[in-house]
């Protein structure tokens, strides 16, 4: 593009004036026009070579540019659209919507730009992967089946939706999958891409609710982890059968997590709920059920300092995975 000042200052310098003799003077008001202004610049005319020059030269540099339309599926047959819709995915993406929200307004863009004709299976994953549309080349019917896709509280990603594509692979001549999840996924050997749903969020969550008993005396146990990037200080209320029994305080590092407990509680209830105060960007993990048995007790072993029935749990909240086993000190 600076090409395009080079020409216009070539139009702005004025072409020096030659002497020569004349035998009439009829042309003596336009020479002394010109040495009135005897200056090396005049002023830029509207001059149709210049314009032509300066648009040809533009069209050169875009043709150097070397543009493409880029239409995502449009070489395949057959577009296999895998979604997220695990628990993770109801985290923020924006201010206006969660991550699945954004994976479905992106997957109906893209069902609109496909060429006619072109077949579409529509595939959700969480923990396990249900087929929702097979071979479908009725663009009305996908775009609305993406919208009616509802957000699940199970753990999972879009691993069991590639599982399936796989197990269909051989019906289609050309397939490209499409995959819109905010957790990587290994795509084997299909042909496609990933659509990146993630985006960082403040979540904090209550990973299980256990209970056992000490001396006779109800002690409850809870992990709270902080998914965020900084440190957040947390209140956790529990609840037996909806009575309000005690609230904890706590403060906690970034990506990591606490073990907080309730002792010598004097509850002989049903159900035990912990739940967190404030707002973050996921609050489906902000609450978790314990429910009391009198078949299912639980003793405390205080030598060891952890409790028999707390098993480590793999974490799926805002994209990322952690694995932490328990035991409180």
């Amino acid at each position: 593009l600076l090409l395009i000042p080079i020409i216009i200052f070539m139009y702005l310098l004025k072409q020096k004036a030659v002497e020569k003799e004349v035998s009439s003077l009829y042309l003596f008001r336009e020479m002394y026009s010109n040495i009135e202004a005897n200056t090396p610049w005049e002023k830029l005319k509207k001059n149709w070579l210049m314009i032509l020059q300066i648009i040809t030269t533009l069209v050169l540099i875009f043709a150097l540019m070397s543009p493409v339309l880029l239409n995502k599926g449009v070489g395949a047959d057959h577009v296999a659209i895998v979604i997220d819709n695990s628990a993770g995915m109801q985290a923020s993406y924006s201010d206006s919507q969660t991550r699945l929200d954004y994976a479905k307004e992106q997957a109906q863009s893209l069902v609109k730009g496909l060429r006619s004709g072109t077949s579409v299976s529509l595939i959700t994953s969480a923990s396990s992967a249900t087929l929702l549309i097979s071979s479908s080349d009725d663009k009305n019917q996908i775009v609305k089946k993406i919208e009616e896709i509802e957000q699940t509280n199970f753990e999972g990603s879009a691993d069991a939706g590639i599982d399936m594509v796989l197990s269909m692979k051989s019906q289609w001549e050309s397939l490209e999958t499409v995959c819109f999840t905010d957790t990587s996924v290994y795509m084997q050997n299909l042909d496609g891409y990933i659509v990146d749903t993630y985006a960082p969020c403040k979540n904090v969550g209550i990973d299980y609710l256990s209970h056992g008993f000490s001396n006779n005396k109800l002690v409850v146990l809870a992990k709270v982890s902080n998914y965020s990037d900084e440190e957040v200080n947390a209140e956790v209320s529990l609840y037996g059968d909806d009575i309000l029994q005690n609230i904890k305080n706590l403060t906690i590092a970034a990506n990591s997590s606490e073990i907080i407990y309730f002792d010598e509680l004097d509850f002989n209830g049903n159900v035990l709920r912990a739940e967190l105060s404030g707002v973050d960007d996921l609050r489906s993990d902000n609450i978790s059920y314990d429910i009391m048995s009198e078949d299912d007790e639980t003793d405390i072993c205080a030598s060891a300092g952890r409790f028999h029935d707390a098993p480590a749990l793999p974490d799926r909240i805002c994209g990322r995975r952690s694995e932490r086993s328990i035991c409180p000190r």
